[in-house]
């Protein structure tokens, strides 16, 4: 193992999705030796009660909901989940989002794993969702389980040519070194597309051969220089973004892709807007997402901070 890592926050809540996500949550802790954090959410009182202006001590109700919570997800588990990541769980009031940003800040967490509601698709869960509002909140990288979850023997990270290359490959990189898994870099070349953060080149616009040469040329002195893991391959295609990455994902055999998110690039259009469907709909792997705000650490890490429990959290 390169370094020490941070503990591991996981969001559960009473479906299938959520015992999966238990469990890889549960191994990648185990393997890296790190402290797994179990947390669900509960519908905050006090904010339930706040437009009526009623002077209320909500702290009660809480603990009650708190308590029903705590016994629907060990009904809802049985015997899916680890009995002793169960008695970590903890319970707070507030959105999912918001409470696992704050658990994940307070033991300055190495990710936040989450289980994809298979309603149909990934993609139909990954929208407007925890994961969404986890994503757009920035903190953390965000690992979304797929449909038959396990340890990753193949990594696929799928790498624009702007900053946010840096942190996606120190996080795939060190990902894929944990599982000693290989990995894959992948850039996708968008025919008629400039180069993120390029001069704008208008012969290439007309000349895709012209395009992809100097795109492999920019990747070869931005982007390749970052790579240092030792079980790793390259592959640049041209095509359009998201059925590419799918069909590369689906035909290397990928267990988890990563991807950076910033806001203004390919990867952004492909994980928040209009094609977040497309790709995801029958994607066959997990999915892990590295937002702009966090920086890429180099080196060993600091141990993670203490993390206290709330008050209302049914176990001690």
């Amino acid at each position: 193992m390169d370094a020490q890592w941070n503990p591991v926050v996981v969001g559960l809540d009473a479906t299938p999705g959520a015992a999966a996500a238990a469990r890889v949550a549960w191994d990648i802790a185990r393997i890296a030796e790190t402290t797994c954090y179990p947390v669900h959410a509960i519908r905050d009182q006090a904010a339930e009660v706040a437009p009526y202006q009623l002077p209320m001590d909500v702290a009660p109700m809480n603990r009650v909901l708190a308590e029903l919570a705590q016994g629907e997800l060990k009904q809802a588990f049985g015997e899916e989940v680890p009995p002793r990541l169960l008695e970590r769980l903890e319970i707070r009031p507030g959105r999912p989002a918001v409470v696992l940003a704050a658990v994940a800040a307070a033991s300055d967490a190495e990710l936040i794993v989450l289980g994809g509601k298979h309603r149909g698709t990934l993609g139909r869960w990954l929208a407007g969702s925890t994961a969404h509002d986890l994503l757009r909140l920035g903190g953390h990288p965000v690992l979304v389980t797929g449909p038959g979850a396990r340890l990753p023997r193949r990594v696929l990270a799928a790498v624009d040519l702007s900053e946010a290359a840096k942190a996606t490959l120190t996080v795939a990189q060190r990902f894929a070194a944990l599982f000693q898994a290989e990995l894959l870099v992948l850039h996708v070349v968008e025919v008629a597309a400039l180069v993120p953060g390029a001069v704008v080149l208008p012969e290439a616009i007309l000349d895709h051969e012209l395009l992809l040469k100097r795109t492999e040329q920019w990747f070869d002195t931005a982007v390749w220089p970052l790579v240092h893991y030792p079980k790793v391959d390259r592959r640049i295609v041209r095509g359009q973004v998201t059925p590419t990455v799918r069909a590369q994902a689906a035909k290397w055999g990928a267990d988890v892709v990563v991807l950076g998110s910033h806001g203004k690039n390919w990867v952004d259009r492909l994980l928040l807007g209009s094609t977040t469907e497309r790709l995801i709909a029958d994607l066959p792997t997990s999915l892990l997402v590295v937002p702009a705000a966090r920086a890429a650490r180099e080196g060993p890490r600091a141990p993670g901070g203490t993390h206290q429990r709330m008050s209302w959290t049914t176990n001690p």
